[in-house]
């Protein structure tokens, strides 16, 4: 009877641990597998990044004058501007809406500390301590639901940003923190003005100046997939249920030698 208890209990604890782990992972600050780049309480200031209304800058305009319009509608309050260039048609697809919807991309300063903190140590790793960090969100507009967002396309879209910092000088990196894992995107222009990059995952951005040439043998399809790695909550999840299946073993050993 004793050791259907005590197994009860270890299944109980390695359950428990699936659903605590992501909030462990938020009070520590360890990136966790919920998709939330802007659910922390805590704000980071980031430059450019306004804080009253929601401005709309949906065009770029390139080194030599010329302008790129976007697609849709873009909200912005990063302080630089934004475009999609991929067609609506293709992004809403992509976004999987249903009747009577559609999706806003939307730039904004961000707010999660911990995504802060993983883009600093990745542009250092990168040679920088400089960066120019944003999150980029899917906004579904139309659904019944509040706050709905879509966290990942079926397809990759393309954005074009104009960088805050000098082309001419540094080429720049785009780093992404997605579910906790980190990714660099290249710079798909050779453009000084502006920064273009693909990507499906929407969460913590940032652009990260860095030497010329060092980025040279990155390439569209070089990128790591983000499915690929696991994020840093899984390990605690596993952690604490080893160690729930550990004290059970330890325990039922006690017993057969008493």
């Amino acid at each position: 009877m004793k050791k259907r208890v005590l197994l009860a209990l270890t299944m109980a604890m390695a359950t428990a641990a699936m659903f605590v782990s992501p909030a462990i992972a938020d009070i520590t600050g360890l990136p966790s597998m919920v998709v939330s780049a802007t659910s922390n309480n805590t704000t980071v200031t980031t430059p450019g990044a306004s804080s009253e209304g929601e401005a709309t800058a949906s065009v770029v305009t390139t080194s030599t004058g010329a302008t790129v319009e976007s697609s849709v509608v873009v909200k912005n309050t990063m302080g630089v501007a934004a475009a999609v260039t991929t067609s609506e048609n293709v992004l809403f697809r992509a976004a999987g809406l249903n009747a009577g919807e559609y999706v806003v991309p939307t730039f904004a300063g961000m707010a999660g500390e911990a995504a802060y903190r993983i883009i600093s140590d990745t542009a250092l790793q990168l040679g920088t301590s400089d960066f120019y960090a944003f999150d980029l969100t899917m906004q579904i507009y139309g659904r019944n639901v509040e706050d709905a967002k879509v966290t990942q396309l079926s397809a990759p879209v393309r954005f074009v940003v104009a960088t805050p910092y000098d082309g001419n000088v540094y080429d720049m990196a785009v780093i992404r923190i997605h579910n906790g894992v980190v990714t660099i995107l290249p710079d798909l222009d050779s453009d000084p003005a502006t920064v273009t990059f693909e990507t499906d995952r929407f969460s913590a951005y940032a652009i990260a100046p860095v030497a010329k040439g060092s980025l040279s043998s990155l390439s569209k399809d070089s990128v790591p997939k983000t499915g690929d790695e696991l994020p840093v909550a899984v390990p605690v999840t596993a952690t604490v249920c080893l160690a729930a299946v550990a004290m059970t073993v330890v325990a039922l050993n006690k017993k057969k030698r008493a």
